[in-house]
This record gives C-alpha cells, structure tokens and sequence, in this order.
C-alpha cells in the first residue's frame, strides 16, 4: 500500500505511466488518472509492476486546458 503526503491548499492527481494500480474498488490502468477534490486519496494498491507519477495540483493556478499529458506527442 503506497500512501502519499499531504499539501495543504493543493489536490493531488495521481496518473498511470505503466502497470495498474487498484483503487478503492476501481483497477486504475495506464493512461488513465485518480483525483478527489474533496478529500485525500485514499491507500492504494499496485497490481504489477507499476510506474506512477502524483501531481501536487493549485486549483485556482491558471492553467491550459487544451489537453491532458497523455496526448503530448513526440517532437520530431
């Protein structure tokens, strides 16, 4: 069980590189993302081997909203 730190004032956001995780009752995948915007997250549990990055999110930040991180393609 991985339990994360807490920031005060931020949300978490946790995505999946590669691998899955298991989420309350919900199996997480890669390329897909958790986030509670009303409390913290809860313990969560790795499935395989598993690689996972948790971003430390200011809500009231301005911020771009024309895509997620797993739409970034490859500079060429």
């Amino acid at each position: 069980m991985v339990k994360g730190k807490r920031y005060e004032g931020k949300k978490p956001l946790l995505y999946i590189t590669s691998g899955s995780i298991l989420f309350e009752n919900y199996i997480v995948n890669k390329q897909e993302e958790v986030t509670d915007l009303e409390k913290d997250l809860p313990p969560l549990k790795v499935q395989v081997n598993t690689t996972v990055i948790l971003f430390v999110v200011d809500m009231d930040a301005p911020a771009f909203k024309g895509g997620t991180i797993s739409e970034v393609k490859p500079h060429r």
